[in-house]
């Protein structure tokens, strides 16, 4: 028995032309040797961590595969020094999971300029408002109290978001940046999109009070999201 089930495709509401892959895994049924089963490299990046460590990269890689492999692209995924995915030639891409879903998606850079995708078991109460400080600006902590959403829908929302963004925008811009760098301003739950607004300059492109459409959609206690332009 294989520790991970067939990769599907997922296509977001309000973004049906943009094919994301994902799969579910079970980390207590994963082997050193499934590396070579799925016809993987990259077992080096993740050499010395726990199972369930192994599982998470192994299934997030998978999905990527499965992406690039949708677009004519046989090559692997590589890894930089900060862990983030290395994409093949002409390709932007993203990867994100949780304990038992992992998710990919890759595009030609000739269609988009980035993409960023990030999934999040919503965040219980009592732990989002603890770090409700640490994620969410004033606008955010105003917004949550009007929102159509639960204050863990809300919260887990704009963290997931802002995840994606920094995924999205990160390998251009070169730099870290925090949650604090962008602020949610608009939120339409019966289509699944949202709008983040900077809060500060990231480059000569991307500066303060720039605009970032995205997507999301809540399935099952999780919440996934993707930002692409």
């Amino acid at each position: 028995m294989t520790f991970i089930n067939d990769v599907e495709r997922f296509n977001f509401k309000s973004a049906p032309h943009f094919d994301i892959y994902m799969c579910y895994f079970e980390p207590d049924l994963f082997m050193d040797t499934d590396f070579a089963e799925f016809d993987i490299l990259g077992h080096k990046y993740v050499e010395g961590a726990v199972n369930k460590r192994k599982a998470e990269f192994l299934a997030g890689r998978v999905c990527a595969q499965s992406s690039l492999q949708s677009l004519g692209v046989n090559e692997s995924v590589g890894r930089s020094v900060n862990r983030s995915p290395i994409w093949p030639a002409g390709i932007v891409g993203s990867i994100s999971h949780t304990s038992h879903l992992a998710m990919a998606i890759a595009l030609p850079n000739d269609a988009v300029n980035y993409v960023g995708i990030d999934c999040e078991v919503i965040i219980e109460e009592h732990r989002a408002r603890e770090l409700s400080s640490s994620i969410l600006v004033d606008s955010e902590l105003m917004d949550s109290l009007t929102s159509p959403l639960s204050f863990p829908e809300f919260f887990t929302l704009c963290f997931s978001a802002k995840e994606s963004f920094f995924k999205a925008l990160h390998p251009t811009v070169g730099k870290f940046f925090g949650f604090e760098a962008a602020r949610l301003v608009s939120l339409t739950p019966e289509t699944g999109e949202f709008s983040l607004m900077l809060n500060e300059d990231l480059n000569d492109t991307y500066q303060k009070d720039t605009c970032f459409d995205g997507h999301y959609h809540n399935n099952n206690g999780v919440i996934t999201t993707m930002v692409v332009g």
